[in-house]
């Protein structure tokens, strides 16, 4: 077997947006991989139990830690089906596999939880899912020169091209050194006690700006109750940007300027999702409520059925758990994508997108309308079905399996309907602009740019929670951020690479290969937190 296909093999059973098609044939044509697939939170129950079988002492190693861990949330691509029940939480899911953590310091036992999405690659894909572009098990795609943009992500900082031309240091500032540090924009937190047993999170606001670190509040954050989906054990704290100063952590609203708290108008096993300026929550069987800056609720609604069997209940609330979702504008009208349905932000009503019966969905998005990717389980081929911008269905056709989407790689750009099936049907290198390889250890070894470069990626580590899994394109497309796997913010990266030259780009003083963690503040802004000594360098493009 080639490398390119055994690293595509290995990526694909350690990535949690695997189709669970292609996971069963790994399962059968792989016992090497069955250590990763069991520890592979979208594993498929059945294909669970049937590796569980083998005596291999890595795969019973990898379920008995699973077996500690809290319930998993449901595989991100699914679908969600209709419900008619009432805005209360519904049941929790079944308990499943769920990824190793971090180590992590002495912690008092606590009750399992449900987990929300791991949070950098998790939240990067699912974002960069929607977007529409194409991607293949363990290398992924950015495509170029595409068209007018007609989607906006709140949150989500796209790094300037002017860190091609290298980084200088603004400042560099102390916090405690246990702290953890989350970077909201203009603002800072340094959190620390998450694994204390008290019922309150110390916390230490900043105001970052390119010529200092100011000192602006102490506060003590309410811990998370026991049924909320966020867990303060989960590195890093999931906290959002609301609005321009608003940070929501599960119901807990924070006041950015003041360090106040105050109630979100949400339940508290509930946490939200930032769609631009509206808040989005969802309850386990599938009940959405969307809320203006206000506080006031703006629709509710249950998810329509799109077609799909498996993974289907409470979907929704892990999509929407602590992440930042596109916003899709086509004339006047603002959609979002909440677990393969597609809602009109202003009214709440949804889009009759409905594929032929399956067990997978997902839906993509496109300059001119939607795609809706559907499959069956253990089958070779999926169905695309394409609507235009208002649902009128326009065509269905049938394309390889093996080709399914897995990422894109553009914040802000479509493509339209022909692009993605054309791509569907026969996606390559000449579909893309900018080719990244994963090795066996998950890790992004090389990047291609196609008919003028291809050079390595130095690897920082072959931890797959720490190492560059995925990557996004700067505003021009002149350099690609390298993203790290799952326990990671957002806005984070392992480095920056110039894809005319494959230059790394250097931040002086700071090593990624200690642990260094940097975060964009701001297209021209960066943050850089150094373990150990609660050291923070702030940096601006150029030298």
């Amino acid at each position: 077997m080639d490398r390119d296909a055994v690293d595509r093999d290995a990526a694909t059973a350690a990535s949690r947006f695997a189709p669970p098609g292609d996971l069963e044939r790994i399962a059968a044509a792989r016992p090497d991989l069955h250590p990763v697939l069991a520890a592979n939170p979208a594993t498929p129950s059945p294909l669970l139990k049937h590796v569980a079988q083998s005596a291999d002492p890595r795969v019973q190693e990898a379920l008995r830690r699973q077996s500690q861990k809290a319930e998993a949330a449901p595989h991100p691509w699914a679908a969600a089906s209709r419900t008619d029940a009432p805005l209360t939480p519904g049941p929790s899911a079944a308990p499943s596999a769920a990824p190793p953590s971090p180590p992590l310091t002495t912690l008092t036992p606590r009750p399992p939880r449900r987990r929300r999405l791991a949070r950098s690659l998790a939240v990067v894909l699912a974002v960069l899912l929607a977007l529409g572009g194409v991607g293949g098990a363990g290398w992924y795609w950015w495509q170029r020169d595409w068209s007018s943009t007609t989607v906006s992500t709140t949150g989500v900082v796209m790094l300037s091209d002017s860190w091609v031309a290298g980084a200088h240091t603004l400042w560099r500032e102390a916090v405690d050194r246990d702290a953890e540090v989350v970077v909201l924009g203009s603002y800072l937190l340094a959190l620390s006690g998450q694994d204390s047993t008290s019922d309150t999170v110390t916390a230490h606001g900043y105001r970052v700006t390119p010529t200092a670190l100011e000192d602006i509040w102490t506060s003590e954050l309410p811990r998370p109750g026991e049924d909320s989906p966020v867990d303060p054990l989960d590195t890093p704290t999931p906290l959002t940007l609301w609005g321009q100063s608003t940070a929501v952590y599960g119901s807990v609203l924070i006041d950015l300027e003041t360090g106040s708290t105050s109630s979100a108008p949400w339940n508290d096993d509930q946490a939200a999702g930032i769609a631009g300026t509206t808040a989005i929550t969802c309850t386990e069987s599938d009940r959405c409520t969307a809320w203006g800056e206000d506080r006031e609720r703006l629709w509710s609604l249950s998810l329509p059925d799109m077609g799909t069997d498996a993974y289907s209940d409470g979907a929704s609330a892990d999509y929407t758990s602590s992440v930042y979702l596109p916003v899709f504008r086509h004339g006047d009208d603002e959609f979002v994508i909440i677990a393969g349905a597609v809602i009109n932000m202003a009214t709440g009503d949804p889009l009759p997108l409905t594929g032929p019966r399956s067990d997978y969905a997902y839906t993509l998005a496109a300059q001119d309308g939607w795609a809706l990717v559907s499959s069956r389980a253990g089958r070779s081929a999926q169905t695309v079905t394409t609507y235009t911008v208002e649902g009128s269905k326009l065509d269905e056709i049938t394309v390889p399996r093996e080709k399914s989407l897995h990422t894109v790689g553009s914040w802000t750009a479509l493509r339209t309907l022909d692009q993605i099936t054309s791509d569907l049907r026969d996606p390559g290198p000449s579909a893309s602009g900018v080719l990244v390889r994963t090795d066996s250890s998950y890790c992004v070894y090389e990047v291609v740019v196609e008919g003028e470069n291809s050079f390595p990626v130095p690897h920082r580590s072959t931890d797959t929670t720490s190492c560059p899994a995925t990557g996004i394109l700067l505003s021009q497309r002149t350099a690609i951020a390298l993203v790290p796997n799952s326990y990671n913010p957002t806005n984070a990266f392992t480095s920056i690479m110039d894809l005319r030259t494959g230059a790394e780009v250097e931040f002086p003083g700071t090593d990624p290969q200690d642990g260094t963690t940097y975060t964009a503040s701001s297209p021209e802004l960066v943050i850089a937190a150094s373990p150990g000594d609660g050291t923070l360098t702030a940096y601006a493009p150029g030298t």
